[in-house]
């Protein structure tokens, strides 16, 4: 009875670590800017609501494009496009299914 208890705490432990691994939908919330690239330079913004903004510059010329994202599991789904993602502290990194991938730091 005693090992029963044991072993189920065990699992129950174990359990817990696990979901506490990788990225919570808190953890993306805020503004991300891409490294600067000459000329060029990309900012998402993610909200608590699910909304966002992205905010880019080519030669000086900013556009702003609205958006709505979702994340399953490892995935960031931004309108129709999809990625891969990870948060490594302050940097953001989206993996396309080419093998491209994009780093942002985190501006807020």
């Amino acid at each position: 009875m005693k090992k029963s208890i044991a072993v189920i705490l065990v699992c129950l432990l174990l359990g817990t670590i696990m979901m506490g691994c990788g990225c919570s939908s808190s953890d993306i919330v805020g503004k991300w800017k891409e490294e600067e690239m000459a000329d060029y330079y990309t900012i998402y913004e993610f909200k608590e609501d699910g909304t966002g903004q992205k905010l880019k510059s080519k030669f000086g010329k900013p556009e702003k494009f609205t958006f709505k994202y979702k994340l399953k599991g490892e995935r960031l789904i931004i309108d129709d496009h999809e990625y891969k993602y990870t948060i490594d502290g302050d940097k953001l990194n989206l993996h396309t299914d080419d093998g491209d991938v994009r780093t942002y730091e985190r501006v807020d």
